[in-house]
């Protein structure tokens, strides 16, 4: 295992927590002791002043829970380096404090400054070492959530092999009544699909942000990269995934070309009504590695393909779907989209639906929740009409799944337990028709065989489970 930030910061942050609970109960039970001991080490240092602490007046009170609370901070911190919210929380009130004594020091004693430089150093060593990463290259919508209990987390892959074949690998995190970590893949031809599913203990994948140590290759490669999954040889980081399902395995990197979409509208997030995030982190991939099964084995350079991400408390009620970046006319082109039935307060709403196109250096997104009278979304038996405007650009589409030795039926377990069943194809047809309705310019993008289209419903159909 590599030392890198993400490991030094949690070993820091688990540090201070432990520290915080020592001196909360310090502070708890011998207040006067604790006052005694810092106003003689304050003499020591040539400080003058005296520290009042009274103990059980409203004041110490209150600081006695603003002691458990940063504790909590520092812990949370600790659980997920790469959150945001509990780091910076964390700081505001340790710089806040170091500001206020720093007051204190100015006009009751330079006693103060000893319990500014306390709370002044944790705010600059959690700062010191998160530095290393917060400013590094991280791939926004791309790092593990906090997974919640019960609560899942899953990263897909699709890579387009050659005319009529293609690669679909998933890392999975299940936390309910069904607790594991997995790795998922299936490979498609002409007439035969190759899948598989390897499957560990969930506690086996919890540490992340740690880097992996391949059997060959330089092993630098991974130190300074973000590190999502990591079980056993699956491996999923910011520039490499590694593993295998089945028969299947892969070993691939990738130049991304910096397109992201964020699919899941952020006021639903905020507002805590959705239970599953969904972006698109690397949207628009160019893939290089090694794919094989038994005695087949794909050398890839520079193909096109994808990498997204989902977490949250439970799926989706059913949803269709869809990613292309390979196109026939060879257009520098991506488009993915998203409906969605969920529940709501316990209520099912109609589709909900995300559409979003990059195109000729532009990207344009069609929500339903903004643009509702001008969407349309109708999916089922391997078919997927739709129609979406906004900013003067209205497109209308059609996805086709190919025939059925090409479409796989995936078992999806839910926090619950429950089932829900995956019509999946990286093999599908897309034509996308766009109109740029300020200027009347109109456009048609098709792909006849490289289109990712999935069709997800809780009711089984009645075909042969492939996975």
């Amino acid at each position: 295992m590599l030392e890198n930030p993400h490991r030094r910061y949690r070993l820091l942050a688990q540090f201070w927590s432990v520290a915080f609970v020592v001196t909360g109960l310090l502070f708890a039970l011998a207040p006067e002791r604790l006052g005694s001991d810092m106003q003689t080490a304050a003499r020591l240092l040539g400080l003058r002043g005296t520290l009042d602490v009274t103990p059980w007046s409203m004041w110490h009170v209150i600081a006695l829970s603003l002691m458990v609370t940063v504790t909590l901070l520092s812990w949370q911190s600790a659980q997920d380096p790469t959150a945001q919210a509990p780091y910076r929380t964390l700081q505001a009130a340790k710089l806040s404090s170091t500001a206020i004594f720093l007051l204190l020091a100015a006009t009751q004693g330079s006693i103060w400054l000893l319990a500014a430089a306390t709370d002044g150093s944790i705010a600059l060593s959690l700062w010191l070492v998160r530095r290393t990463f917060a400013t590094s290259a991280r791939i926004p919508g791309f790092g593990r959530a906090p997974l919640p209990s019960p609560g899942y987390e899953v990263w897909y892959g699709k890579v387009d092999l050659s005319p009529g074949r293609a690669l679909w690998f998933r890392y999975t995190l299940l936390d309910g009544q069904v607790q594991q970590a997995a790795t998922w893949a299936l490979l498609f031809g002409a007439d035969k699909i190759h899948a598989g599913k390897q499957i560990w203990p969930l506690a086996a994948a919890q540490a992340h942000g740690v880097g992996l140590v391949p059997a060959t290759g330089d092993a630098a490669e991974f130190a300074a990269e973000e590190t999502v999954f990591h079980v056993a040889d699956g491996h999923l980081g910011a520039g490499h995934a590694q593993g295998h399902a089945g028969a299947v395995r892969w070993n691939l990197t990738w130049q991304d070309r910096g397109l992201r979409f964020e699919h899941t509208p952020w006021l639903l997030r905020q507002l805590g009504l959705v239970g599953t995030t969904f972006r698109s982190p690397l949207a628009d991939l160019r893939v290089s590695g090694t794919v094989a099964c038994g005695d087949e084995q794909f050398t890839l350079d520079g193909v096109t393909g994808a990498i997204g991400h989902l977490h949250g408390r439970r799926h989706a009620d059913s949803w269709a779907w869809a990613h292309c970046n390979n196109f026939d006319g060879g257009e520098d082109a991506v488009f993915e989209a998203i409906s969605a039935r969920v529940r709501v307060l316990g209520q099912l709403t109609p589709p909900l639906s995300s559409f979003a196109l990059r195109l000729g250096g532009q990207t344009h997104a069609f929500s339903s929740l903004r643009n509702w009278r001008q969407t349309r979304t109708s999916w089922g038996s391997g078919r997927w009409q739709f129609a979406a405007e906004a900013g003067g650009v209205r497109i209308e589409g059609e996805l086709q799944a190919p025939g059925p030795a090409q479409v796989a039926l995936v078992a999806y377990t839910d926090t619950d337990g429950s089932t829900l069943w995956c019509a999946n194809s990286k093999l599908a047809a897309l034509t996308l028709h766009i109109h740029d309705t300020r200027t009347g310019a109109r456009q048609t993008l098709r792909s006849t065989a490289c289109a990712a289209f999935e069709e997800v419903d809780r009711r089984r159909p009645e075909r042969a489970v492939t996975l």
